[in-house]
């Protein structure tokens, strides 16, 4: 059990560090293990520690409910707080820099309002909204621990004027689950404000309420955490896992969201959730093609399959594409073009189209078939190829670039 649960802390540690979520040193992570007739175990980093190289001595073992450290985390205190939440099994606190940038740009303009409601679907469907707390001493106080256990009552994630975010869940991945859709929401905020959006015009959007969502991503399962079964060889797992862990690496899809499949011969590979690092993985099945897994999200790869010669297909959540089809939405159009400035982009994708839901399923298959790519508000990115999973793989790393270009420019007034 201990060698499992500091294995456990090091991946989450390394797959943090690895996208941004944490700095060299920041934050911190716990949770709770039991076993039959001792007492509860609180089990947390050290305070000081490098969390994408953790040391097991690094990884602190101590009584939930009296034991304490003095070389625990300064955060020891709130995490005791989050950990006797009934829902809460584990708690995570990280530095994201999206969402502290968002916490202090609404304290900058003093905001009066105490939460973030996010704009994109994983942040709408998964979070609802994320309470934004200021306290005087925001670390290792009594005023924030009570303020971050209140807050995650209801809520999965809290934000922290200038000092990140805490998350809770059943497990130490759901929470890192959920810092990670936060920071993803508070990018997507981020890059409207890049397209200088006026901020009448989005609480005007939003006032309007969500409109209907294209295929909405499912509910946080346990089951994604297990280890999968299915039978590939070598080199189809090898494609998978490399694509699963790009996904997530490049950020082009937060952690365990999206969607991928590529038929190979006979059979279907199919994973749902798909962005993963390749020491976590995920869940993944094959069948054969006259079968299909009870899944609303693969059919809609069921009928990509039927209606292009696709042989791969991936849904991923980029921040900066929900943020153009925001944009673009404000022109009231059902149907515009992303048009990307750079060489690689005019190439491989000269337009993108982009989708304001209800989504007329016809015409969206009929340009995924014609552009390979399709944007769609609320919906994510999906992207085809009749060649191989790595092609479709490309055309979305490449459109990211390409939306960076644009939103950068954007921001230096310069388009």
């Amino acid at each position: 059990m201990k060698a499992t649960i500091i294995n456990l802390f090091q991946k989450v540690g390394r797959a943090s560090l690895a996208i941004g979520l944490q700095n060299s040193h920041s934050g911190n992570m716990a949770c709770l293990i039991s076993a039959k007739d001792k007492p509860v175990q609180l089990v947390i980093t050290k305070s000081g520690a490098q969390k994408g190289d953790l040391e097991p001595e690094d990884i602190l073992f101590m009584e939930m409910a009296k034991e304490k450290k003095p070389e625990a985390s300064s955060e020891l205190i709130v995490h005791r707080a989050i950990l006797k939440l009934p829902e809460a099994q584990a708690s995570l606190h990280a530095h994201a820099k999206n969402v502290t940038l968002m916490t202090l740009a609404f304290s900058a303009k003093r905001k009066k309002s105490l939460s973030f409601s996010p704009l994109d679907p994983l942040g709408i469907i998964y979070l609802t909204s994320i309470p934004i707390i200021n306290v005087k001493k925001a670390y290792g106080s009594l005023e924030l621990a009570r303020e971050v256990a209140s807050g995650l009552k209801n809520y999965p994630v809290v934000a922290i004027r200038g000092h990140g975010l805490f998350a809770r869940g059943r497990t130490l991945l759901e929470a890192f689950f959920y810092a990670g859709i936060a920071d993803f929401s508070a990018q997507v905020w981020k890059s409207l404000k890049s397209l200088r959006i006026p901020e009448e015009k989005i609480d005007e959007e939003k006032r309007k309420g969500i409109r209907e969502l294209f295929f909405p991503p499912f509910p946080y399962c346990l089951s994604w955490e297990r280890k999968s079964s299915v039978f590939l060889n070598k080199n189809e797992l090898k494609i998978v896992e490399k694509t699963r862990n790009r996904l997530f690496l490049s950020q082009i899809s937060p952690f365990f969201t999206g969607s991928l499949s590529w038929k190979n011969r006979k059979k279907i590979i199919y994973a749902s959730p798909a962005s993963t690092p390749l020491e976590i993985k995920g869940p993944l099945k094959a069948f054969d093609l006259s079968s299909s897994p009870e899944d609303e999200e693969f059919f809609c790869h069921r009928l990509i399959y039927e209606q292009t010669p696709a042989q791969a297909i991936i849904r991923a959540f980029i921040a900066e594409a929900e943020a153009i089809a925001w944009n673009l939405s404000f022109l009231n159009d059902q149907l515009s073009y992303f048009k990307p400035l750079d060489v690689e982009g005019k190439v491989l994708h000269p337009q993108v189209p982009v989708f304001l839901p209800p989504i007329d399923t016809a015409v969206f298959l009929e340009l995924l078939k014609k552009h390979q790519l399709v944007i769609v508000r609320g919906g994510g990115v999906w992207a085809i190829s009749s060649l191989s999973l790595s092609k479709a793989l490309h055309h979305l790393s490449s459109l990211r670039d390409s939306l960076h270009y644009f939103l950068s420019l954007k921001e230096l007034n310069l388009i």
